[in-house]
């Protein structure tokens, strides 16, 4: 096995590769969208474009509910609802995206979430996030960069009704608070954010009623006795699928003449003003209008019986326990630690870890570039039993991309994901991983070049992902996964593959193995890197590059290394009926 230093490798302080955007939502008249077509057994999934500004269905029509003003306000008195003002207990400052200076999720969030099970280690009382947790918190985080709607509609309300405290961040009212460098108060959004890809606050999002029905939930929200508030969701509807989700606070109605009613609401790309979701009770009708003029169609967001675009998320889901989605049993034989206790908000007991669904994140940043990412069987066949979870987060002024929201594929069963680069123009990145039963699989830095058409096999039952390239230069391929004692993540690149080529990535948590195999008709090369986490902390390792013949595969017993050498054991099978070669390797990080 000859080795050498690569001309490319992004190093082990980012083994824990960050996934993807998952939401869109519009302002400010402008907006993104992209569709993401569940295969339900009928299609395959596609990531796509649905086209930058494309508001979906043409221009307002006067005759829905009532032409909406520039303002979308209110046209009298609130007959019911709750004492609530936008302009003292809203945030003074607008819906954003990515910010440095406004942090999102961190470890302790996400252990406040699921419990400390999460933290692969607490040396010196910081804790160490296992490799899915820290995927999906940074699946989450990057979910958050084109907006974070969904935590202000939520934090907002949980202010109002007493069940948070402006204090707590830093002023006596929530229109006082200061995001800039209010750390506490960014995380806290981005905490509530999170709250809508988990079960049971993703579940209890109601989205199957009528305009009609969803106003009568909320007029029962806003009686005195009630103990229950709700968020309010609106979509476009895109060729046929809810695009572009918004999340904004209802708070209280306007009954017109003729079934009309006016929804008052909080829309947090709007500071400080009451806006109106017009509501036609008659004809199940709905419209909104984000615009600054009503003639803009970009703006606008509307439904009907059929649609339901109209949806509310009810708080006490939020205020419960949230699942955690990655603390399975470990995934590809291993032992996980599971969930143990943890705080939706301030104490009680964690709710039981998912089990029945892994989390497909596809991160198209590639959008406007047109790459297609599609998800199928093995066989190219359509993938029985895919769920779309509708996200509600992005803020189309901030000129972010949309991306699709995660996919939920059944526990078990091998996919494919088609990364088709046909209809691009230039040179594109996009990213794509897999996060389940206390493992996580990933492929980062994926770089289409116009006409394109590269694969990956993903079966996480075996620990494996093949990835076959056309690019003389592959992406980078990990894995890792939660367990008793040590947590491990691992991560391959390829180098140097002339012509392309295929690469096989294989995680066995039963045998203690981690095994590459070049799949092509060359040879390649490829570098390596290891992290081992425990009580004490961080062990890396790696190799900047090492060659592999056509056919031949390396394997590392990751158990047999535990940080306090420098050196790894490494066997290396030819495939050529050779008996296997034992070699010893030292890190290079």
């Amino acid at each position: 096995m000859n080795r050498r230093h690569p001309t490319r490798w992004r190093g082990l302080s980012v083994l824990a590769v960050s996934a993807l955007a998952v939401a869109a939502c519009s302002s400010n008249g402008t907006s993104s969208s992209s569709s993401t077509t569940a295969g339900g057994g009928n299609a395959p999934t596609t990531a796509k474009s649905a086209g930058k500004g494309s508001a979906g269905k043409g221009e307002v029509q006067p005759g829905i509910a009532g032409a909406p003003a520039a303002a979308s306000g209110l046209s009298g008195p609130i007959t019911v609802g709750l004492d609530f003002k936008p302009e003292n207990d809203g945030f003074a400052f607008e819906n954003y995206g990515k910010a440095p200076e406004r942090p999102n999720l961190t470890a302790d969030d996400v252990a406040r979430f699921f419990g400390d099970s999460v933290c692969a280690s607490k040396a010196d009382g910081k804790c160490i996030l296992s490799p899915p947790a820290q995927q999906w918190m940074e699946a989450t985080n990057e979910g958050m960069n084109g907006g974070h709607c969904e935590g202000m509609a939520a934090l907002a309300l949980l202010i109002k009704k007493g069940q948070a405290k402006a204090s707590d961040f830093g002023a006596d009212a929530t229109s006082a608070l200061k995001i800039d460098g209010n750390e506490r108060l960014s995380r806290e959004i981005a905490y509530w954010f999170a709250t809508q890809f988990l079960d049971p606050t993703a579940p209890a999002e109601v989205k199957d009623k009528k305009p009609s029905e969803v106003v009568a939930m909320l007029r029962d929200s806003f009686k005195p006795e009630s103990t229950e508030s709700y968020t309010l969701g609106i979509y476009k509807t895109i060729d046929g699928k809810k695009r572009e989700g918004h999340a904004i606070t209802p708070f209280g109605l306007v009954d017109g003449a003729d079934g009309k009613v006016e929804i008052a609401i909080y829309d947090n790309n709007f500071p400080g003003q009451t806006r109106a979701v017009v509501v036609d009770t008659a004809n199940e009708k709905w419209t909104y209008s984000t615009a600054t003029n009503p003639s803009e169609p970009v703006g606008l967001y509307e439904g009907d019986a059929s649609t339901f675009s109209l949806t509310i998320t009810p708080t006490t889901a939020r205020l419960k326990p949230q699942a955690c989605p990655f603390c399975g049993a470990g995934g590809a034989g291993g032992d996980g630690r599971g969930s143990t206790k943890g705080a939706a908000v301030s104490g009680g007991d964690g709710a039981a870890a998912t089990d029945e669904y892994g989390y497909l994140f596809l991160n198209d940043t590639a959008e406007e570039a047109q790459v297609d990412l599609k998800v199928t069987n093995p066989d190219g066949s359509p993938l029985e039993g895919l769920k779309e979870v509708d996200t509600k987060g992005a803020d189309g002024s901030l000129a972010q991309d949309d991306a699709p929201g995660p996919i939920l594929i059944p526990l078990g069963k091998p996919f494919k994901v088609t990364i088709d680069g046909s209809k691009v123009t230039a040179e594109a990145v996009t990213n794509v991983t897999y996060i389940g039963g206390g493992a996580d699989f990933y492929i980062d830095e994926i770089k289409v070049d116009p006409g394109q058409v590269d694969e990956a096999l993903f079966d996480p039952t075996k620990g494996e992902i093949t990835y076959t390239t056309q690019k003389n230069e592959a992406p980078t391929i990990g894995a890792g996964f939660q367990a008793e004692g040590a947590d491990y993540a691992f991560a391959i690149g390829g180098v140097d593959l002339p012509d392309g080529g295929s690469v096989t990535m294989t995680l066995d948590q039963a045998n203690g193995t981690f095994a590459i195999k070049n799949q092509a008709d060359k040879p390649g090369t490829y570098a390596l890197g290891m992290i081992r986490i425990d009580e004490s902390g961080e062990q890396t390792f790696g190799d900047d590059g090492f060659e592999l013949p056509s056919k031949a595969s390396v394997t590392m017993g990751y158990k047999e290394w535990t940080g306090k050498s420098d050196k790894l054991k490494l066997t290396v099978d030819l495939g050529d009926g050779s008996a296997p070669q034992t070699t010893e390797v030292q890190s290079e990080k």
